[in-house]
């Protein structure tokens, strides 16, 4: 600003009068490059205090949104890409992608068909409806986003309980046993390894009304027979079995410890029944495949036993 000469008085009517000198030291307090940064200063922009005038920073939004960095004392802020930064942590394997909600909403119509025995009175499947996750973009092969993919889950199905499996025999059913009275049946079976059974699968069914079944493990003789009474056993009502085919029902036992190459003998046996109303085991009795142990059958209630080596009937031993 300029000042008129002593002693004569200038009036000024207007902002746009006054005569700004920008570059002049006002008695210490200075004014520094004001005007070339208003000039040159576009909407979004900000002034940063350089090192030592104000300093102009332009806006930028960068190619995946941008943050404003400090890089400490002495050294000016700068504009951060995000994507950048990302690329620079993954080693260019991948970009930042902007997302819309991703909603997953699967429903589960049944958790089970298990019958109050604990076996399974129906095919049990566990749907869950086929979901779909709808991305807006795919990853082409420099770590961008392209396309819009989608995420297929296919429909999960649960068999039966989770059980680790010793000893099994599942393959070439195409007989069976009827168990009834004093009808007893069993299979005899070696474990490779030490374990403790604690639950067992036998394929089964019934016809008529045989009553209570009981499956026990018992000893065997010098002659690969079932000897002594139950070390361990478990029993299910018959009711809750289908009459038209047979299915794999879990026997929940006392947990008991069986050693290596020691055979042992799965006893199944009836609290009634006859010759109209009796419980099937499925079995193989044709080219029956597990060679550590074989079907024996009783026809005194378990007083004496007879081996069958070319029988052997469904199960599965474990814990």
């Amino acid at each position: 600003m300029g000042y008129p000469p002593q002693g004569q008085a200038t009036s000024r009517n207007r902002l746009s009068e006054l005569e700004i000198d920008a570059d002049k030291s006002w008695l210490g307090r200075e004014i520094v490059n004001i005007k070339g940064l208003a000039s040159g200063m576009e909407h979004g922009d900000i002034n940063y205090h350089g090192a030592s005038v104000l300093e102009r920073l332009v806006a930028n939004a960068g190619k995946g949104y941008s943050f404003l960095r400090s890089r400490g004392p002495g050294l000016s802020p700068e504009w951060c890409d995000i994507e950048d930064l990302i690329a620079y942590m993954c080693g260019a394997l991948n970009r930042a992608i902007y997302l819309d909600s991703l909603v997953v909403a699967p429903s589960i119509a049944k958790l089970i068909a298990a019958g109050s025995i604990g076996g399974w009175t129906a095919a049990p499947l566990l749907p869950v409806p086929a979901s779909q996750l709808t991305m807006l973009a795919e990853v082409d092969s420099i770590g961008g986003w392209t396309a819009m993919p989608t995420l297929n889950v296919p429909a999960a199905a649960m068999d039966r309980d989770m059980m680790l499996v010793y000893e099994n025999y599942k393959s070439g059913e195409d007989g069976q046993g009827n168990i009834y009275g004093n009808n007893w049946e069993a299979q005899t079976f070696t474990p490779l390894a030490n374990h403790s059974i604690t639950k067992l699968y036998i394929k089964i069914c019934r016809t008529g009304s045989p009553g209570t079944v009981t499956v026990g493990i018992r000893a065997t003789d010098a002659g690969n027979k079932p000897t002594g009474a139950d070390l361990t056993s478990g029993s299910i009502d018959s009711s809750n079995l289908p009459t038209g085919g047979s299915i794999w029902v879990r026997i929940a036992v006392t947990p008991l410890a069986l050693s290596a190459s020691t055979r042992y003998a799965i006893v199944a046996r009836t609290s009634g029944g006859d010759i109209n109303n009796y419980l099937i085991w499925r079995a193989d009795v044709t080219s029956p495949g597990y060679t550590r142990g074989a079907r024996c059958y009783s026809i005194d209630g378990g007083g004496s036993w007879t081996e069958e080596t070319a029988v052997d009937y469904m199960f599965e031993e474990g814990s």
